[in-house]
Formats: structure tokens, C-alpha cells, sequence
């Protein structure tokens, strides 16, 4: 009777503690589009956060799901998350040059949150390798390839001693993963924009800086020139209320179109694109509910294929 009434207490602690990641999860904030990426022969990578227990402690564990073109899936851990250590935050990229998928993520063992990288050669993926420790924790990374695919960029942000988060970027050899430049501080104000990197996809980055300005409806969006030395060009996005509930965002060149995006989930898509004259007011595209927001990207590679702005 005893022990069953253990494993029944050890149960539902258990189901206390996935319940509370969980809702940890649910609370991080938008997920970007970069945690689904298309490999050079078709097959869809997804990275998914889910709960792991291990005994009644519970940590999260990073998930790779492969769908292949041909039809059918399968899904395994990426090593060295299935433990009781917090991973979230994935970042996923596919190398222009080999197909490798590189992936970024927050990961916290118990002395903060550090920023992880690993590569996916097609058939396993790496030993977890730390690019950055702080001394305040380190969350939401992106990573981007530059424009002819020899350096690579990734970008979090941190808190500072005040409470507010700041973005910074460190640049890496495409070939040896060597750092080459940074960490640097990226700009967060509104002084304006160098507009000769929107003619180009070196300006491919953005981020949901709220908490910088205090204001949840304030993007901030940035690029790189002449890499991999100075960052020259940022600038700031004010999101219509309609728009700011978005469960999925990204800014990225869609059919040669810089186009920032935010999808609810829900059946509404949201878009912006970038043209000479500057950004076009904030539409919104109705599609079904069972849309996902592949689908949904999709569409606005066709919209903007065929110059519907």
C-alpha cells in the first residue's frame, strides 16, 4: 500500500513539475519560422522543445523531426539535450555550402543560460558545443549564413545590469566555425536606417524587442555590410495592436522581397514589405484555421512572386 501510494505522490510530482516547463515554455514569447527548415533534397527539419523526466526532475529535451519528401517521418533527441538541464529556443539553418542543418539554442545546467550550437552532417548531430557564456543569462539566438555563404552570424539577446535586454552578434567562419569577429553590441535605437543593405539579402535578421522599449509591439531589425566587421544598418518597427498576438514571425527575403511576417495560427497572416519607398502598411491575408505556417509562408512567396503588395 505504501509503495503505491509512493508512486502514485512520485506520479503526480512528476506531472506537477512537466505541467510547470510547460507552462514555462508556453510563456517564452513568439516562436520565429527558424525552427523548420527545407534541406537540399526536400526533407523538412523541424526542432521541437518538449518536457524529459528523469526521475521526479524534470528538464527539457530537444527534439529533431525529419519528414522526408518521399512520405513519412521519424523523430529523435538531439543528443546531449535529453537530460534534465533547460533547452529551449532553438534556432535551426542549413549550411549553403555542405546541407549540414546548424542549430543554436539557450541551454542552462545550472548556472544560467549559455548559448549551444550543433551540426546535423545528415546522419548525427554533433557534441553540443558552447559559442557563449554570460554573466546574465543568454536567450533567443538567430542564425544566419551572409550573403555568399562564408561567414556565419548568430545574434542573441541578454539582460543587462538594469533589467533590460540587449542584442548582440558574434560572426564565425563558414568552413572552420572559427569566431572572427565580436561579440558586439548591437544598436537598439531609433536614429534611423542605412537603407543600401535592403537591396541585398545580407539584411536578413530580426527580433521582437519589447523588452527593450517597453513597448510589445516594437521589432527591431538589423543587417550586415562588408562582413564580417560592422553592423551598419538597424531599425525599428512598430506593430498595429491587430497584429502583435502572432504565435510565429520572421523577417526574411521572400521572392527577392524583404518581407516581415507574423502568422497567429488562427487563420490570420500578417505581412510587411520592404520597397523603395519603405515599408507597406501591415496587411492581413484570412486562411483557414488548419493552415500552418509553412503554408502560410508559402503563400507569401507567391504573393510577392507575383507583385502583390
Amino acid at each position: 500500500m505504501h509503495r503505491r501510494r509512493d508512486r502514485l505522490h512520485h506520479a503526480q510530482a512528476v506531472a506537477v513539475r512537466l505541467a510547470a516547463i510547460a507552462l514555462a515554455l508556453a510563456a517564452v514569447g513568439v516562436v520565429r519560422a527558424d525552427v523548420q527548415k527545407i534541406g537540399k533534397d526536400g526533407t523538412v527539419h523541424r526542432i521541437d522543445v518538449q518536457p524529459f523526466a528523469v526521475g521526479q526532475t524534470v528538464g527539457t529535451v530537444l527534439v529533431h523531426t525529419r519528414q522526408w519528401a518521399s512520405g513519412g517521418h521519424d523523430a529523435t533527441n538531439v543528443p546531449g539535450t535529453d537530460d534534465v538541464a533547460i533547452d529551449r529556443d532553438p534556432a535551426l539553418e542549413v549550411d549553403p555550402n555542405t546541407g549540414n542543418l546548424l542549430l543554436v539554442w539557450s541551454r542552462n545546467d545550472g548556472s544560467g543560460f549559455s548559448l549551444y550550437f550543433s551540426k546535423y552532417d545528415g546522419t548525427s548531430w554533433s557534441p553540443p558545443r558552447r559559442l557563449v557564456r554570460s554573466t546574465s543569462d543568454v536567450s533567443d539566438p538567430q542564425i544566419r549564413f551572409n550573403a555568399t555563404g562564408t561567414v556565419l552570424h548568430v545574434v542573441w539577446s541578454q539582460q543587462d545590469g538594469s533589467g533590460a535586454n540587449s542584442f548582440y552578434r558574434l560572426t564565425f567562419d563558414a568552413t572552420t566555425y572559427a569566431a572572427v569577429y565580436g561579440p558586439e553590441r548591437l544598436p537598439t535605437d531609433d536614429t534611423g536606417t542605412d537603407s543600401t543593405p535592403m537591396t541585398s539579402n545580407r539584411y536578413f535578421c530580426g527580433f521582437q524587442s519589447g523588452r527593450v522599449s517597453g513597448d510589445s509591439g516594437r521589432l527591431f531589425l538589423w543587417g550586415v555590410r562588408d562582413e564580417p566587421v560592422p553592423i551598419t544598418c538597424h531599425q525599428t518597427f512598430l506593430l498595429p495592436p491587430c497584429a502583435r498576438a502572432a504565435a510565429q514571425m520572421d523577417v526574411e527575403w521572400l521572392a527577392g522581397k524583404l518581407t516581415l511576417w507574423m502568422y497567429d495560427g488562427a487563420g490570420r497572416l500578417y505581412y510587411s514589405v520592404r520597397l523603395d519607398a519603405g515599408w507597406t502598411p501591415v496587411r492581413v491575408v484570412e486562411v483557414t484555421s488548419l493552415t500552418s505556417a509553412s503554408d502560410a509562408r508559402l503563400l507569401l512567396n507567391d504573393l510577392n512572386a507575383r507583385g502583390s503588395q
